[in-house]
Order: C-alpha cells, then structure tokens, then sequence
C-alpha cells in the first residue's frame, strides 16, 4: 500500500488538474459564444455608478471580475449609443458611493448635456449612502430621486492628510526628507513631515477652495437659488434626503416599485405592463460601429495611462485590484499607432499621479519620438500631476477639464533609517563593506553629513532635470517655467491660464483637436481605436489580474521573492519617486 501522504499528494493534484480542465472548458465557451445582447424597444439604460470605475478595460481582460465591468469608456460610449438608438428611451443613473474624481464626472454630466439635447429623459436614484461627488453627478439629470431612509452626505468638502513621522518614530523609525520646490508636496509631507508647511497648506486651501466653488456654482445653477443659499444648506449640515426633498435638491422619495412604475410612464408603457431595461454592462457589448457610431476609413489611436507609472510590463496590485502603467505596454503601444498608415492621430489618455521618475521619463521620450510623425495629444482625466505631468508635457498639445489635478512639476525624496525598529525586534545586522558608502542605502544607519549632501544633490538634480524639460517641451525658458513649478499642483482651469495646457473640455475635445492638428477635416468621421499590446490567447488568460498574481506569489521561487522584496523595500523611498493624489471628499 502507498503511503498516505502519495495518497493524498495524488488527489490533490488531480482534483486541481480537474479544476483547471473545468476552468479552460469555461474559457472556451464564454470565447465562442454569441454575446451581443438583445435590446428591446421602449428600453430604459440603467447606468449603475458603484466602487472603482477606471478610465478602461480592455476587452481581452480576464473574465471572471473581482467587481464592476464598467469603466469610464464604456460609459461615455454607451450614452452615445443611447443616443441614436430608438430603442432606448432614456438613462436612469442609479447613484452609489463610488470612487470616481471630479473630473470623471465631468466628463460624464458633458456627455449626459449632449444625450439630453436628443430629447430623452435621463432621471437619477440616490443610493442608501452618497456624498457631495454622487449628488453632483446626480445633477446632470432631469430629476433626482432619493431611497427612503437613504443617508445623504451634504455638508462641505475636505481634503484630509495623514501624517506618518510620529508613527515612525513610535517604530523607531526615522527619516531623511527633501523636497525641491517649495509647495512639493502633499504625499511628500505625509510621509517627511508632522506637519504641512505654509505653501503646501496654501497650495491645498486654493484647490479646495476653487473645486468647492465650482460644486455650489452648479448646484445653484441647477436650482435657480443663490449660492450664498447653497452654502447656507450646507453648513446646516443636514443628511436626510427628505430633507433635501423639503428644499427643492431632491424632486422626490421613491421606493423601487414607484421608481419602476415612473419609468413605465415615461417609457409609455401601461402600469400593468412590463419595463424594459439593460444594464449598462450589457449594453456595452451592443458596438458602437452597429448603431452608425466611430465609422471612418481615418483613424486615431487612443492610448491609456492610469495608475503609477513604473518601468517595465503592468504589475498586478492585490490592494487595489488593479494594474499600474508599464512604460513596456505604453512605449509598445504608441510604437505600433506611429507605425500604422491609418492612423493619422494619437489621443493619449492620462489618469496618472505620476510613478517612478525614469519610467516617466522614457514614456515622455516616446511621445516626443511620435509627434515627429504625428499629432498626439493628451486628455487629462481627475490626475496627470507630478509624474503624470512628465508622461503629458511633451505632447502636441494638452485637453484638460478645468477640473483636473495637474502640475505639481517638482520631486521629493526620503531615506529612512530602521535601525531602531530593528533595535525594538532584536533583530541584529551586520554587514562586511569595500567602498565608503556601500552601506549608504541598507536603511539601517544615520546618514553621514557626505552622504546626505549625495543624496540631497540627486534629488535636486531630479528637479532641475523635469523643470528643463517641462520648459523644453511647453516652448518656455526655465525661470519661466520655474514659476509655476515649485511642485504647485493646479487645477485644469489655472493651468490652461499659465500654460501649462492647452485647452479645457474631455476626451471628445481632444480627438477633435487630434483631427484639427492631423488636417481632417472637422465634418468628417474617423475610427477611434484603443491600442494596447497584443497579446497571445494564453497571454491574455494568464498575465491578467489575480490569476497573474497568485502564480506570481504562492510558487516556490514566488514565495523566496516576495521575502527579499521584504527585504528590499527598506529602501523604497530613498529613489525621488513622483506620485501625488489627494481626493476632495
């Protein structure tokens, strides 16, 4: 008889041999299989507004989700389908707690303005649990409703810092910090500082205060009231929707079935009768080029960059659940645009806080490569700040909604020291050198008075090199320029006014502003493709999401690496890394 332990190692594996035959049976079906939904006359679009809605999602991602397929792509899209198709009568946007930036949202009350002059309805539902971003989004409609004994969060907005410093020395952690330009920058001092310096407090205080204006400007534009009664309301602090009902901010409280029985009516369709309705999800796989949409022999290519930027191929994130932006799939993808004869125009895509300073830089190169060929001009989403403005500066030209967090052309740095973390777990490191300052970067010693010189002079160095060419690529000097560097994020509107872009709208203006510098004429119609790097059937099922990870991690040598990578990431901080985002709440 075998030994039990062969016994069990043998159903084991084939118990996952079992699985992982079921799960390619599964891939094959859902490949082949017809999935252009049916839509129904008289049909309602529900579009559900729901945790993480990234700029896109590729098509060929792998298919089983950890959330949402929607992305803001698919959104725009399917309003502009809704549009023309005379099967849909209107949009119901249902409301949640989501994660979008104002600027995403934007981009979609634009695009939602431009649905309506067709002359359908679109209404809007309040979830159990909103804030100042949902009901802004909420404005965009017709009429907004509320769910009875819902939670609405309308009383002002905050941007909220958490400093780290004094968690670090608890750890007996200490750190090194430079920053080079003086309002650099928020993230940076929350992990180098207790405390915001005077202009990174006034750098904030001026984005807030511009962003909370342009929130009670629409409100009471919406409701035909002043906006010292906007704010009035707010500071009341109310959070009941009844409330709101009771003012006039929200046109009524209703129960699914009465919501249902609203849409009927406006759908013409008898009370008694049934309501017709697809979700956007759904109506995503309905194409645009079927409905007579994104139709020309001319093409523009449009290319995404969302999340830090790093060197190398998209790294999957279990945290966020999510991929950053690989300077390979980008650099790849521009490459392939600039080399096919039909596309006459590159849209490039930003959704950045920005990343690692040489992965940035190699992206920026890229885009001053392909301008030489053709147009390529960069839409800003709610991010191209710091970094992401690296990867945008070198463009034809810059889309921003005035909404957008952009600028912040400055860098920060820090060195921390373990030691006495390492004092307070017992644990003892020694080391054997050959060279002065080989143990400069093990994070485990006080920097020497030399070595901080080196390390102040590198980082400043980083500065002065993104300055030159943020002034390179805008057609400026450097000391104009430097002006409104110092690490000063701005928001889209006050960067148009000091050059920093160059137009204000979303991504439709930009693909027009692409025809306009390729010579196409504004009247005729062009292909807007996405262009991503082509991968083999096996490639798309396995290098996406968590199954990418888990093969990654829980292997033997992936469980070696992800030790040293423990390791490693004592010194994590110490290269002038370039990310910035705050969120107004």
């Amino acid at each position: 008889m075998k030994p039990i332990h062969v016994i069990l190692y043998t159903l084991l594996t084939l118990f996952i041999v079992a699985i992982l035959f079921v799960f390619l049976v599964f891939i094959v079906i859902w490949g082949v299989s017809d999935t252009s939904p049916t839509v129904k006359s008289k049909s309602t679009l529900i579009i559900n507004f729901s945790g993480d809605i990234p700029e896109y999602r590729a098509a060929d991602e792998f298919p089983i989700g950890t959330g949402s397929a929607l992305s803001l792509k698919t959104i725009l899209d399917d309003i502009d389908k809704a549009k023309v198709d005379d099967r849909i009568e209107g949009i119901l946007l249902r409301v949640n707690s989501n994660f979008m930036g104002w600027a995403k949202i934007d981009e979609i009350k634009n695009k939602l303005a431009d649905f309506k002059q067709s002359g359908k309805y679109v209404l809007a539902q309040l979830g159990s649990f909103v804030s100042e971003s949902e009901y802004y989004l909420a404005l965009s409609a017709d009429s907004i409703f509320a769910v009875p004994g819902g939670f609405l969060e309308m009383n002002g907005l905050v941007i909220e810092t958490v400093h780290l410093p004094g968690m670090f020395e608890k750890l007996g952690i200490t750190v090194e910090y430079y920053s080079f330009g003086k309002y650099k920058s928020h993230s940076g001092e929350s992990f180098g500082r207790k405390y915001h310096t005077a202009p990174v407090l006034e750098m904030l205080n001026d984005v807030l205060d511009w962003e909370y204006n342009h929130f009670v400007d629409a409100i009471a534009a919406k409701h035909e009231i002043s906006t010292d009664e906007v704010k009035s309301v707010i500071n009341k602090g109310y959070m009941d929707p009844e409330k709101f009902a009771e003012l006039g901010w929200i046109d009524g409280m209703l129960y699914e079935d009465q919501l249902q029985d609203k849409l009927k009516f406006l759908n013409g369709i008898k009370p008694s009768g049934k309501l017709n309705k697809i979700s956007a999800a759904t109506y995503a796989d309905i194409t645009l080029e079927s409905l007579g949409l994104n139709k020309g022999k001319k093409r523009v290519a449009l290319i995404y960059s969302q999340g830090l930027v790093q060197e190398g191929e998209d790294t999957f994130s279990p945290l966020s659940m999510g991929t950053t932006a690989g300077t390979n799939s980008m650099i790849s993808a521009i490459k392939r645009a600039v080399k096919t004869k039909a596309v006459k125009a590159i849209v490039y895509r930003v959704d950045s806080p920005g990343g690692s300073g040489m992965g940035c830089d190699l992206v920026w190169r890229e885009i001053l490569k392909a301008k030489e060929k053709k147009p390529v001009i960069v839409s800003m989403s709610d991010y191209a700040a710091s970094g992401g403005y690296w990867i945008s500066m070198g463009a034809t030209a810059i889309v921003a909604q005035p909404s957008t967090l952009t600028g912040s052309i400055g860098i920060w740095g820090i060195f921390p020291n373990i030691s006495g973390l390492y004092d307070k777990l017992g644990l003892i490191e020694s080391s054997v050198k050959r060279g002065t300052h080989a143990d400069m970067f093990l994070g485990v010693k006080k920097l020497t008075p030399q070595e901080k010189k080196l390390f102040r002079d590198n980082v400043y160095k980083g500065y002065v090199e993104f300055v030159t060419k943020a002034a390179e690529s805008r057609g400026k000097t450097y000391d104009e320029m430097e002006v409104y560097a110092q690490g000063r994020t701005w928001v889209g509107e006050k960067a148009k006014e000091y050059d920093l872009v160059d137009e204000l709208g979303g991504l439709d203006k930009a693909i027009e502003l692409a025809k306009e510098k390729a010579g196409i004429d504004s009247t005729e119609k062009v292909k807007v493709t996405v262009y991503t790097v082509k991968k083999s059937f096996f490639e798309k099922m396995m290098s996406r999401g968590i199954v990418s990870w888990i093969l990654k991690n829980f292997t033997n040598d992936g469980l070696v690496n992800n030790w040293k990578s423990v390791l490693d990431n004592r010194r994590f901080l110490v290269m002038p890394l370039l990310p910035y985002q705050f969120q107004i709440h």
